[in-house]
């Protein structure tokens, strides 16, 4: 759990960051600096498919059952 004094950092800190100019992370990490083979990559992004609230569901109480076997009855 996120304690005040943690909420209070991590606050101060984001908002000193917006402040900042300079390169986001992204244009750091550009295809320039990437090695050949990674760079030829191509996006895949539109094979993505979003998953069904059925799925997601079914990903919670998995999730669930990982964190808590004794509560589940395993």
């Amino acid at each position: 759990m996120i304690t005040r004094r943690d909420f209070t950092k991590l606050a101060g800190f984001s908002a000193a960051t917006t402040l900042v100019p300079g390169t986001s992370a992204a244009e750091e990490h550009s295809a320039t600096n990437l090695p050949a083979p990674i760079a030829q990559l191509k996006s895949r992004k539109s094979e993505a498919k979003p998953i069904t609230i059925e799925e997601r569901q079914q990903r919670q109480e998995r999730a669930r059952q990982r964190r808590c076997p004794h509560l589940a009855g395993g």
